[in-house]
């Protein structure tokens, strides 16, 4: 698996974060507030960060689900829809005790174009580089089908 490293963090993790949404767990409140889907296909993904802030670009062929249930692993795990926005908080920890709290907000078109701003506060890894605050912009951009052979993940194709 291929990783690009923003920051001291590789862009999965910051991928994973930004797409670790979910509605909510009680059956009334997710037909009151149900979950967007994002189209299932290839997307052009650009990421900047307070740390990074040139473009880091890749291509990545994704399925339908943005938004993944709560991990056991988080305390507090919440989504918002706000208007035209769906506002994520989430307070986590890592099997080796780092905490992330992250507070995102995505907007946009879910079939065409979208953009998510997230404030990420890490503490208590392993490797000091990793622990602080950053703030993370991600655009994405739909392209069309996912080439020939690739499954849809998280995972950059190219």
């Amino acid at each position: 698996m291929r990783l690009l490293r923003l920051g001291g963090l590789a862009l999965s993790a910051l991928a994973l974060a930004l797409l670790a949404l979910a509605a909510d767990s009680a059956a009334a409140a997710r037909a009151r507030n149900p979950a967007p889907v994002r189209k299932a296909g290839y997307w052009n993904v650009s990421v900047t960060t307070n740390r990074s802030p040139a473009p880091r670009t890749r291509r990545v062929c994704v399925g339908a689900p943005l938004f993944r249930p709560r991990a056991a692993n988080c305390a507090t795990y919440s989504v918002a829809r706000i208007k035209d926005a769906w506002v994520l908080d989430m307070d986590c920890r890592s099997p080796r005790g780092a905490r992330m709290l992250l507070h995102s907000v995505t907007t946009g078109n879910l079939a065409a174009k979208y953009q998510t701003s997230a404030s990420v506060q890490v503490s208590g890894a392993l490797d000091p580089a990793r622990n602080g605050r950053r703030a993370i912009n991600v655009s994405w951009s739909y392209l069309g089908a996912c080439p020939k052979g690739a499954a849809p993940s998280a995972v950059p194709v190219d």
